[in-house]
């Protein structure tokens, strides 16, 4: 319930007078913007106890007296490096961008259909295989719509 109502007031204080501010800022400060309050959102989602979401969001901005990293968080930021820079490299226009010029480009009809009908389908289930196993192997699973 607080959720929604934090979701519910934030729209509301956007709709009234933020958007006018916010659309003089630069691109990736709207960002920034845009992804701290759903973070922050995200931890009222998912914490029962409005005291654990508070003391989470406490150690989330270095406020509870937990150090910045310890050797799991080092650990872990090793494991996951290449992933969370491929995550990076995804979330970028590149991709999509270099996808409209391999359509584009292609002069042969053939080739463009061999590419858009064969090759990015087989690679986009390449990688929901990949992801899928990634998520098995693991004893934690992320999704924390099963506690619902």
């Amino acid at each position: 319930m607080l959720w929604g109502l934090y979701f519910g007031v934030l729209i509301a204080l956007e709709k009234s007078f933020l958007l006018q501010f916010m659309s003089r800022w630069p691109r990736g400060a709207r960002h920034v913007y845009f992804a701290a309050p759903v973070l922050v959102g995200w931890v009222f989602f998912y914490f029962e106890s409005f005291g654990r979401a508070i003391y989470y969001l406490q150690v989330m901005l270095g406020l509870a007296g937990a150090p910045l990293t310890d050797t799991e968080s080092l650990l872990q930021l090793q494991n996951h490096l290449f992933l969370i820079a491929l995550a990076l490299v995804a979330a970028t226009p590149g991709p999509a961008r270099l996808h409209s010029r391999l359509t584009g480009g292609m002069k042969p009809r053939a080739a463009r259909s061999l590419y858009t009908h064969a090759l990015v389908p087989a690679a986009s289930l390449t990688l929901l295989v990949l992801s899928a196993i990634l998520l098995v192997g693991k004893t934690y699973v992320p999704f924390f719509y099963f506690r619902f």
